[in-house]
């Protein structure tokens, strides 16, 4: 019995992404940094981010701010900008299926970010390149572009940009036929996703592995595929994930003939409607009318079929609308309709023979060889089936190969494996006696120098801490005559001298302990090679660590995190918020843009100090429900916004109270050479904004 549907292959990487996710509140923040924003190279970032943002909500407010950022760059010969500008209005006339257009963006595009040397840029442009020719079936060159941008990055350590032109390849082999080439570059997509730890993406390559896997007839692998990416799209929240899988998983209940748990199957990517695309929708339209088909319902069948025609022909997807007249021929045969089956056959002819679709230009002749013979139209069926029997030899080939490429992949992966776990066993047992006499001998200089420290440090910081008190309550007088930045700057450099100690103390034996306490777990597993004598030292040993490391825990209590100095700022705020989701129920989201390279240390500080400081005041004051950091490293500004939706408050009534909370904030930043703006009133949340120019930092 022949297939009336195929799998459904997704178009990874779609053009360049929003730097974040999109949602009405970020572009509210967005336009409000936009309006404050008083640099020209800023303002086009922000324009083009926006228009990203905008985009498949609004296309004519993603259009204008495109344009808008183009012109800005322009005039201000803002090349990146101009580029950025460029891409983003080529995204928009691809969806508009405006090919030459976008055509028009993307090389000029191209041009200006290969002038400027940045490999990583030209590599997404040729990606972008190689989406404009898949979208219109001309693979061989969208797979030529796909080549020049993985060249590209030959000199880049981009590894996600690396797996989407993997990825998008191997879709491109596979399409046309190719089995060898789509399972080496799929494997190999998945490969980097996996390592870079991008699990939405994974998600998708998932999926295109159960499309390649379910087109080469192995179902079983093409359901585990699809499931164990349904599994990663759930845990997400990504509902168009969730989506296509359904779409994909009723694909393979209908090539094992349960068409109504097929039909289940499309109903629940239905539901999901509102998060898929038009093309995703005629799919679901198409799919099932081939499942209504085998049920025998003609009449829902053929509403179904004519549904997925009409956007397959507004989307101008001329392969698709082939596979609908293929799939209303094969209905119309299985009625005993051959004369009106051969029209809409004929139709998928003149469509597939014009692109490169080997798999389904092989059904197509196939079904007109059959409809012929019983026709009695003998040389008609002739020319049909040699010339399917010519395609499926091909596609014979090319799934031999890949078979043989999958199975050698698996085998070289578990040699791999095996020689691993050799060499790490071999290399623990040499370093278990030494290991554990050198973590013994770290816990007891460790513990010594820790006791002698922590009285030390507690008298210093309790000294520092009475100093502070009594900076503090002077500041209050002081700031009534005006005179809040002298004094200030002597309670910042106590604070400073205090902070400093502490961490001293909690980075050099917390850390040391901590690096020893690691060793110990990697050789608990180790246990079983110990002889009974080395096995006591090393029970002696942990039992001591674990006596270290509790009375650390007590004296270092409430003191500041070592994160800070050691993985930079976003790693420090990124705990802040898992501390606060793990302890209440309030939302917290941090978004980040621009940091590839560590700030100065006492900018570092600062930033998260003020950040620490307007967190904690929503917490205490605001009851809001959501949170939202954001801190963006632009074009000459360094951005920091926090937003919440509490219940606000009138900044004119606080001037005159006690307290150093704004009041501290809004020095550090001046300190800094920046300014703070915040927006705020009862009942409508709370946002602070504060600028910083680069050159501070």
């Amino acid at each position: 019995m022949k297939l009336a549907t195929f799998p459904l292959l997704l178009l990874l990487g779609l053009i360049s992404q929003p730097l974040f996710t999109q949602s009405p509140h970020l572009i509210d923040s967005l336009e409000k940094v936009l309006q404050l924003s008083a640099s020209d190279t800023l303002k086009v970032d922000l324009m083009v981010e926006l228009s990203w943002q905008w985009q498949r909500k609004n296309d004519a407010n993603a259009r204008s701010y495109a344009e808008k950022a183009q012109t800005l760059a322009k005039a201000k010969n803002y090349e990146k900008g101009q580029a950025d500008a460029l891409i983003s209005l080529g995204a928009l006339y691809m969806n508009d299926k405006a090919f030459d257009r976008a055509l028009t963006f993307f090389t000029s595009a191209l041009h200006i970010r290969k002038s400027l040397g940045k490999q990583m840029q030209v590599a997404s442009t040729y990606n972008n390149l190689g989406l404009l020719y898949k979208f219109q079936q001309q693979y061989d060159q969208a797979i030529d572009y796909y080549q020049q941008g993985l060249s590209a990055l030959s000199v880049e350590n981009d590894s996600k940009l690396k797996a989407v032109l993997y990825n998008n390849t191997g879709t491109c082999y596979l399409r046309m036929g190719r089995f060898e080439e789509a399972i080496q570059y799929l494997l190999r997509g998945i490969e980097i996703r996996e390592q870079i730890k991008d699990f939405p993406g994974a998600a998708y390559s998932y999926l295109d592995l159960g499309s390649y896997y379910l087109t080469t007839h192995n179902l079983s692998k093409a359901i585990d595929s699809y499931l164990r990416s349904l599994d990663i799209f759930t845990k997400c929240k990504l509902k168009n994930g969730q989506a296509k899988c359904y779409m994909n998983l009723g694909a393979c209940s209908f090539t094992i003939k349960k068409y109504q748990e097929a039909l289940d199957f499309y109903q629940k990517a239905l539901l999901l409607d509102e998060f898929l695309d038009q093309d995703d929708l005629a799919l679901i339209y198409k799919n099932t009318g081939a499942a209504y088909d085998k049920l025998q319902q003609y009449d829902l069948s053929m509403n179904a079929f004519q549904k997925g025609l009409r956007l397959f022909s507004e989307i101008g997807d001329a392969e698709e609308q082939a596979a609908v007249y293929y799939n209303i021929g094969y209905a119309l045969q299985e009625q005993n309709k051959p004369k009106m089956a051969v029209t809409f056959l004929q139709k998928a002819r003149s469509s597939v023979d014009s692109l490169q679709t080997p798999i389904l230009q092989s059904k197509v002749y196939d079904a007109l060889a059959s409809i012929h013979a019983k026709l009695q139209q003998n040389e008609k069926a002739l020319f049909y089936s040699q010339r399917y029997n010519e395609i499926q030899d091909s596609l014979n080939n090319s799934f031999v190969n890949a078979l043989n490429y999958k199975l050698n992949y698996e085998e070289i992966q578990k040699e791999n494996a095996l020689l691993r776990e050799a060499q790490l066993i071999s290399s623990s047992r040499q370093q278990l006696i030494v290991l554990s006499l050198t973590a013994l001998v770290v816990i007891i200089s460790a513990v010594s120098f820790f006791v002698y420290f922590s009285i030390v440090s507690r008298q210093k910081r309790q000294a520092a801490e009475r100093a502070a008190q009594d900076a503090y309550r002077e500041i209050d007088d002081l700031l009534r005559d005006q005179e809040i930045k002298i004094n200030y700057a002597r309670l910042e450099g106590q604070d400073k001298e205090r902070l400093r100690v502490a961490q001293d103390l909690h980075d050099g034996l917390g850390g040391m302990l901590s690096t020893v306490k690691l060793y110990f777990s990697h050789l608990d597993s180790k246990l079983s090679h110990l002889q009974q004598d080395n096995l006591q030292q090393f029970n002696k040993a942990t039992e001591l660590l674990d006596n270290a490391c509790e009375e650390v825990r007590k004296i270092a209590y409430n003191m500041h995190s070592g994160v800070l100095s050691n993985y930079g700022l976003k790693a420090e705020l990124d705990e802040l918020v898992h501390t606060i989701q793990s302890s209440s129920p309030l939302q917290v989201n941090l978004f980040t843009h621009g940091f590839d390279k560590r700030l100065r240390p006492e900018i570092e500080v600062n930033l998260y100090r003020i950040i620490q400081e307007l967190v904690s005041n929503a917490l205490k004051h605001s009851r809001c429900k959501k949170l939202v950091l954001q801190l963006n490293q632009l074009a000459g500004i360094l951005n920091v916004i926090v937003e919440d939706d509490g219940i606000g408050f009138d900044p004119e009534a606080v001037k005159d109270k006690k307290g150093l909370g704004l009041k501290n904030i809004r020095t550090r930043v001046n300190d800094m050479g920046g300014k703070m703006h915040v927006d705020a009133s009862p009942g409508r949340g709370t946002t602070v904004t504060i600028d910083i120019p680069d050159k501070e930092v």
